[in-house]
């Protein structure tokens, strides 16, 4: 800063007031989709060092440590919430693309010498999935008060 000087005994650090505001607001670009959650991560990781020095200083007091704590939950909430939105749309786009088997395009009955095909059965290319994209969705709603999971 202009006119002035810095000491060079003490490195500068980070404030736990100053990391809580930098959590909440890549916790809100993160759930805005204005950010990678990929890069938020990894920005995640650089701030738990900063916050991991800034509890084993003594001089911090429980009320700004709460506040960290709470900071970080929310922060982890909303990274899970924005990758799993992000793993939900990669499943969607790969089960558009997915071609159906060979033995779709078959009438019912024998096929490769194998065993019949049920005529009542309808096709279903990938039913697993299915499945996933439930739990997933599930998932995604973890942050918004639902049940968990259930």
């Amino acid at each position: 800063m202009l006119g002035q000087q810095m000491s060079t005994a003490s490195p500068p650090r980070s404030t736990p007031n100053g990391l809580i505001t930098l959590l909440f607001h890549l916790s809100h670009a993160a759930s805005q989709g204005q950010l990678d959650p990929v890069l938020v991560r990894e920005l995640g990781k650089r701030i738990y060092t900063e916050i991991d020095a800034c509890k084993a200083d003594d001089a911090k007091s429980q009320v700004e440590l709460n506040l960290l704590s709470e900071a970080m939950a929310r922060f982890e909430e909303t990274l899970l919430a924005a990758r799993s939105h992000m793993l939900i749309a990669a499943i969607r786009r790969a089960g558009s693309t997915e071609r159906p088997h060979r033995e779709a395009d078959q009438a019912p009955g024998t096929h490769e010498g194998g065993a019949p095909l049920p005529e009542n059965r309808p096709f279903d290319p990938s039913p697993v999935s299915g499945r996933c994209t439930d739990y997933l969705g599930r998932l995604a709603t973890l942050g918004q008060g639902g049940p968990p999971l259930g």
